[in-house]
């Protein structure tokens, strides 16, 4: 199972915020139904009546002003904007965060995106999991606080995005911050 697929990193922002995963059925209509005309009635027979209220939430319904993708070359702390990716997690290394065992990421682009949206969207702290309600309250509380870096302890949901060979299993429940 790939976890960096738009489908995947959606239902991992749908646990965030409590709410039940889809299928990839609603999901796939629910994009297409995106890039179709509003009134528009293609697709509505593959749509059950009973998943209505299982639809997935927009991000745009949910939060106000911050971008649908976050850019992984943006860095997560501050406003800076590298030319690339690695350029992008080697400014962010200043600030405290390291990224373990980089090579079996599935996507480092996808996975600085994920991390940026716990930030920018749901300002949440990546260590803690602290909320604040606002971008700038909860940069200051990661750097006043030390928490400029990722909690990988067993169970962590952000442990999908690396994938290892089956004789480094025991490594992800292990991984050094």
């Amino acid at each position: 199972m790939q976890f960096s697929s738009p489908f995947s990193i959606y239902n991992i922002k749908r646990r965030m915020t409590a709410l039940p995963p889809i299928s990839e059925k609603i999901f796939q209509s629910q994009i297409q139904a995106l890039y179709t005309e509003p009134m528009s009635d293609s697709g509505s027979e593959d749509s059950s009546n009973d998943d209505s209220d299982d639809s997935p939430l927009i991000e745009s319904e949910c939060v106000d002003e911050v971008p649908e993708h976050f850019p992984p070359s943006q860095c997560i702390f501050c406003d800076l904007v590298s030319v690339t990716v690695e350029e992008n997690l080697t400014h962010m290394s200043s600030h405290g965060l390291h990224i373990p065992h980089v090579p079996c990421l599935i996507d480092l682009g996808t996975f600085i995106s994920y991390l940026g949206t716990l930030v920018l969207t749901y300002r949440e702290c990546l260590y803690c999991g602290h909320t604040k309600g606002s971008v700038q309250g909860i940069r200051q509380h990661m750097v006043a606080k030390g928490h400029c870096m990722i909690n990988l302890d067993a169970g962590s949901e952000l442990l999908e995005f690396w994938e290892f060979p089956e004789e480094h299993e025991e490594d992800k429940s292990g991984m050094s911050r």
